[in-house]
């Protein structure tokens, strides 16, 4: 036991250092309980759990369940910020040990209250958590929360929440159910076409191609098409060079498909109706998988380290107006809140296209309603789906 408090900050603070000197057994049958003891109730601060973490992972999977997985997840619980954000910093290395019963009942509700913080950086990290935790969740959670949270981080007034919600709805779509990524993913990803934000614009390219073999060649050829072609004469150099691979790859893959159906046409000599109904089979199916897809990478990194470069660079006077999603020429979208710091707000403002490079007469069927409320009507996200974890 310390004598005050002084004691403890002057252990806790060296002890990460001292973790590898440790023999293996004492540092794993004594110091590993009594930190997790010291977090449970409080008299530990946020860096013990990084010496936790670096002792439990020597151990093997059934002792780091036994020994850590119990701790971290009462942790979610708290209310203290620093702790919250060790939590998320690190769950990478203890979340795939967690059950996925554990993560949909205990630490999803705790942790999901991060995507409503005030503080732009909690949300950040909760929304980067999420590909972590999505393969654990029920699709009940995914569709009747998950879902929603993001539609709302996708009109997020950071700039950077709005660019890696659209890079995290990517990653996380083999999660989904098929019906939920029909509903959700090109609604989202055309959205972030359309962002004031270069970075958030790349990101819904990126995404569009990443995700292909959920979208029909018809939903390509009338959905995708008509508005990622206007980026290729995008301001930013960018969103150009991803506008220009989204349409060569996509254009490709439907020739490939035109000229399949013309040489089977050829070859048998088929009648009108038999040649008819092969078009529309052809044009329901989903487009190949595309090469190279897989995880994307965040397209912008670490909120707080980009916010104090800004901050120090350009100072406190911007405006917040550019960092909202730039608004359909007639539609009314709503003023961004005035919760964004001064710092994201100047990023934001120097990085959006000028008044000339505004969203194109196509988008001007988006309303202010359909930007208050996600991706349209929520309600639907909560029909027609099991309880059966979303994770293969």
């Amino acid at each position: 036991n310390m004598k005050d408090s002084s004691e403890k900050d002057i252990f806790f603070r060296k002890l990460p250092q001292a973790v590898p000197t440790l023999p293996t057994l004492v540092a794993q049958r004594r110091v590993l309980p009594l930190l997790a003891n010291a977090l449970e109730y409080g008299s530990a601060p946020a860096s013990a759990l990084t010496s936790l973490l670096a002792i439990g992972k020597d151990l093997d999977s059934d002792e780091f369940v036994a020994k850590v997985v119990p701790c971290v997840v009462k942790l979610f619980a708290s209310t203290e910020r620093s702790i919250r954000i060790a939590l998320l910093n690190n769950i990478e290395s203890f979340g795939p040990a967690i059950p996925d019963g554990v993560m949909d009942e205990q630490v999803y509700p705790n942790l999901s209250n991060g995507f409503n913080d005030p503080t732009a950086h909690l949300r950040e990290l909760t929304l980067k958590s999420i590909v972590t935790v999505a393969p654990k969740l029920k699709q009940s959670t995914i569709n009747a929360s998950l879902l929603k949270h993001l539609a709302k981080l996708q009109v997020d007034e950071e700039p950077a929440i709005r660019a890696n919600t659209t890079i995290c709805l990517s990653n996380i779509a083999p999660n989904m159910s098929d019906a939920a990524c029909k509903r959700v993913l090109l609604n989202a990803f055309t959205r972030a076409l359309r962002d004031g934000f270069p970075p958030a614009r790349s990101a819904g390219l990126m995404a569009i191609v990443a995700t292909q073999q959920y979208y029909s060649s018809a939903e390509v050829a009338t959905r995708v098409l008509p508005v990622a072609s206007p980026l290729l004469v995008d301001t930013d150099a960018s969103v150009r060079v991803h506008a220009f691979s989204l349409v060569e790859n996509m254009t490709a893959a439907l020739k490939a498909q035109s000229d399949k159906l013309a040489a089977a046409a050829e070859m048998g000599g088929v009648d009108p109706t038999a040649a008819n109904a092969a078009i529309a089979a052809a044009n329901a199916s989903p487009m190949p998988k595309a090469k190279g897809g897989g995880v994307l990478s965040w397209a912008v990194g670490s909120l707080s380290a980009s916010m104090s470069k800004k901050e120090g660079a350009s100072g406190s006077g911007a405006s917040t107006s550019s960092a909202a999603p730039r608004a359909p020429a007639s539609s009314s979208a709503p003023a961004a809140p005035s919760r964004a710091s001064s710092g994201a707000a100047a990023a934001a403002s120097s990085a959006a296209p000028p008044a000339a490079a505004a969203a194109p007469s196509e988008y001007s069927d988006t309303t202010a309603a359909d930007v208050g409320n996600g991706w349209g009507d929520d309600d639907e996200l909560d029909v027609g789906f099991d309880d059966a974890p979303s994770g293969g």
